[in-house]
């Protein structure tokens, strides 16, 4: 995972307002759980590549969030 992703969703885990970063921490969390099975489960050459296709999709989005979305450069520009 991306550091500033990383280091947001962290942020978020302590401290998150009712507003757009409470999406960004929900699919943190997602990211966080797909990172952990990929490291530490026995999958399928299949399965884990739809693991790794979904933390794919997770991290763009969140990439996204963190330069477009109005609540999380409000959040950021905060701290």
């Amino acid at each position: 995972m991306r550091k500033h992703l990383k280091d947001l969703g962290r942020a978020l885990q302590v401290e998150c307002p009712d507003n757009d970063c409470r999406i960004f921490l929900n699919e943190f969390k997602m990211l966080q759980g797909i990172e952990d099975d990929l490291s530490g489960c026995l999958l399928s050459e299949w399965g884990r590549k739809v693991l790794q296709m979904e933390r794919q999709h997770l991290e763009h989005e969140l990439d996204r969030m963190f330069y477009t979305n109005y609540a999380i450069r409000q959040y950021r520009n905060q701290k």
